[in-house]
């Protein structure tokens, strides 16, 4: 199976999505990081940093203990192979375009070749979940209808 070629995981809540995208990135052999911290695309001209839900990464370099310390991003030790936010599938459709948005820069600056994903939970176990699953189905169908899928981002269930 090819890099290009996210397997949309067979779950349903969020802690699903999480083991799913866990295991199938170390499946492939690369270091899967929750909650990390890039610098993303800037509001209005200010600097903004941003932690993404998952990626899957690959060390650039082996750094000693002993190394001197550079200041730097996250980005300056990793290269991103893929880059997941995690939602629920009545997100709003804002929220999803405004992480298509961030991937994109986040690819024209510092990693050409990042795949981006936003992947959609149908169900929640630990909250109040309202959202029926009829209507959790055309939610998800609605989403990824969305004119910013592209081959270098998309919406996973």
């Amino acid at each position: 199976m090819g890099i290009r070629t996210i397997v949309a995981p067979a779950a349903k809540t969020k802690n699903d999505l999480y083991e799913e995208l866990i295991a199938e990135g170390v499946k492939r052999n690369f270091s899967v990081i929750p909650e990390f911290r890039i610098p993303a695309l800037p509001t209005k001209g200010n600097p903004r940093q941003k932690n993404i839900d998952l990626v899957w990464a690959r060390r650039r370099a082996v750094h000693s203990k002993h190394a001197t310390h550079t200041p730097c991003n996250n980005l300056c030790h990793w290269d991103l192979i893929a880059a997941f936010e995690i939602e629920g599938c009545n997100v709003n459709v804002k929220r999803i375009v405004a992480h298509s948005n961030d991937f994109a820069w986040l690819s024209s600056n510092w990693a050409p070749n990042l795949i981006g994903a936003v992947a959609l939970y149908t169900q929640a176990y630990d909250r109040r979940w309202l959202v029926k699953p009829a209507t959790a189905a055309a939610q998800v169908v609605h989403r990824k209808s969305l004119s910013i899928v592209s081959s270098s981002f998309h919406i996973i269930v």
